[in-house]
């Protein structure tokens, strides 16, 4: 329940940005033409008066880069931004709809990738509130899928030592527990490192993909790894739907995954550390006693 909850509250959340910050309140950017535009006539110029210095002065060379100089000086190569409001909008491609669920998704896990960013005053103010209510539920659907991992795994080494090898005690019971949750850790890191280097981190190595996926699931999240969009853009909207939703659901097992694992062996800590404590006050009772008589 808690994980449905949580996954419902991403995909609103990624709703709720997505008309924030695409429809009534959109930032506009400046183009990529635009800098490479502004960059070239700032060359223009230095190179004008460079040659205007240094070198014999041609006409027709110089009034052809005084011109350049010029164009650049009175055309606006940098579109200016700013807030658009009330604009039109609707969902007329899904892909724009799920380029958002990045946005509520880092949130909610505390990635924080930071490549899909609110950049309204409204969408800042509704990260805060989001992340607020987010950050519990997502951290509470973790907890009880972790605890019900655990409890499956327990499960099955019970049933496979008194069913199959018909033991009537278990030895060394944590231990294996804790084996198999590191065994299950590195096989859902294997396969999603697999199915990205396959999709969206084609063009990257197989070792950049088992790091992406590594800081990804431990919430490190620097961003350095980037998706291929060609490939993205490239899927139809039912494709995308297939691959978020499988990616999606290994991701959340996989970070429930770690999440029980990093349980157990604080656990298991505790529990020795109860038992050296306990053993201790016993020697203490023993040695007070043997005083006493």
């Amino acid at each position: 329940i808690y994980m449905l909850v949580s996954l419902t509250s991403i995909g609103l959340g990624a709703l709720m940005f997505f008309y924030v910050e695409e429809c009534y309140f959109k930032v506009q950017e400046t183009p990529e033409y635009s800098r490479r535009c502004q960059e070239l006539c700032v060359g223009l110029m230095k190179l004008n008066e460079t040659l205007y210095k240094n070198l014999v002065h041609t006409p027709d060379l110089i009034n052809g880069f005084n011109n350049l100089t010029d164009l650049c000086s009175s055309k606006n190569c940098i579109e200016k931004g700013g807030s658009v409001q009330n604009e039109k909008c609707e969902i007329t491609d899904v892909k724009d709809y799920f380029y958002w669920f990045e946005l509520p998704w880092s949130i909610a896990y505390t990635v924080g990738y930071g490549r899909v960013v609110a950049k309204s005053d409204l969408g800042k103010f509704l990260t805060i509130i989001y992340a607020m209510f987010a950050i519990p539920i997502t951290t509470a659907s973790v907890v009880f899928l972790g605890r019900f991992i655990t409890a499956v795994i327990k499960y099955l080494i019970i049933f496979f030592e008194s069913r199959v090898l018909k033991r009537d005690k278990i030895t060394k019971f944590q231990r294996k527990v804790i084996f198999i949750e590191v065994l299950l850790n590195i096989i859902l890191v294997l396969i999603l490192s697999l199915l990205y280097k396959k999709t969206i981190l084609q063009h990257q190595g197989f070792l950049e993909s088992v790091y992406y996926v590594l800081i990804t699931i431990s919430t490190i999240g620097f961003g350095d790894v980037t998706w291929d969009f060609e490939y993205v853009n490239n899927l139809t909207q039912w494709e995308l739907l297939f691959f978020l939703t499988t990616s999606g659901n290994l991701f959340c097992l996989a970070f429930a995954s770690l999440a029980s694992l990093i349980s157990t062996c604080v656990s298991q800590g505790t529990e020795r550390s109860y038992k050296n404590k306990d053993q201790k006050s016993e020697m203490d009772t023993l040695d007070d006693g043997n005083l006493d008589s």
